[in-house]
């Protein structure tokens, strides 16, 4: 009985032994890289950008592509107990064409660019939005119409306004090619008053794509769209800002894939990177984007 029982003891101890090294390596592996979020219930073969996380209230919103169409609807899903609810479509969105959306460093609004009319505003361009949360749900989207408004002559092009973000004192960040910056440039502005071009912010997109951004809580920390190295799609890039002013824009290699990465957000808690990719995945769905995060324990951001 001696001898079995110190058998028995011995084989236990490897077993926890070898659990223990599992559990490290797994843990190592989740830091090392960009995880998948949520494959065939976030993550789908329709395809899917724009993630923004409220860390208070552990709750994603994407955009994800309308079946058939070249149109995107708002989804919501919360992370409950280390699993992700089923998405659902937002309340105010699904008819109109709603993407770009990003929570308020406190999470109590949400911004977000769409199609829908506003009086005033040309028809059928993209235009900046928000709605507040309330006690149950969310409120009415109100258009953020000053910050959208274009001279009369300005082009089709330079009439949509992408990506908006709000920082903590309340100003709207935005992307848009309006003239006299047709080759694309970040807007500044607080919701009705006249926005204005922030020419020495960090712009790596070349005059190519949309320079979609997020910033950390304290904005000392930018992530931005621009395009990749070698020049075929996106990467993310990362920039800091001492004594009020931006560094160049670096390349954020541990996040980077040979496909296209963009559309990123910092949670307010600064622990994830979200952001959207058409990596492909050996069990996904692919050729469509993706969202997936990053631990930032892995990156260089946020700044110090």
């Amino acid at each position: 009985m001696i001898e079995t029982t110190n058998n028995l003891t011995q084989r236990t101890s490897y077993f926890k032994s070898v659990c223990l090294v599992l559990l490290l390596v797994s843990a190592a592996t989740a830091l090392a890289g960009a995880e998948l979020v949520a494959a065939d219930l976030i993550s789908t073969s329709q395809g899917e950008h724009s993630p923004t996380f409220d860390a208070t209230r552990n709750e994603l919103v994407f955009m994800r592509r309308t079946p058939g169409q070249f149109n995107y609807t708002l989804y919501t899903s919360k992370l409950i107990d280390g699993a992700w609810t089923d998405p659902k479509v937002l309340p105010f969105s699904g008819t109109y064409r709603d993407g770009g959306a990003s929570f308020s460093p406190d999470g109590g609004t949400l911004l977000f660019d769409s199609k829908r009319p506003v009086v005033g505003l040309p028809k059928n361009s993209i235009n900046l939005w928000q709605v507040k949360r309330l006690q149950q749900g969310w409120g009415k989207p109100e258009p953020l119409a000053v910050l959208s408004a274009n001279e009369p002559s300005e082009s089709v092009a330079g009439r949509d306004e992408f990506g908006p973000i709000m920082t903590r004192s309340g100003e709207v960040l935005f992307y848009s090619f309006r003239q006299p910056n047709r080759a694309g440039s970040h807007y500044r502005g607080r919701p009705g008053e006249k926005p204005t071009a922030q020419i020495d912010f960090p712009d790596p997109s070349q005059a190519t794509f949309v320079g979609y951004l997020t910033l950390s809580a304290d904005g000392r920390t930018a992530v931005i769209e621009g395009r990749s190295q070698t020049g075929r799609d996106t990467d993310l890039y990362y920039a800091c800002q001492t004594n009020g002013q931006w560094s160049e824009a670096e390349p954020l290699t541990a996040a980077n894939s040979a496909a296209g990465d963009g559309t990123p957000y910092l949670s307010s808690d600064n622990q994830w990177l979200y952001f959207a990719s058409d990596r492909i995945e050996a069990k996904g769905p692919s050729g469509e984007p993706n969202i997936y995060r990053i631990n930032t324990r892995t990156l260089p951001i946020p700044c110090e």
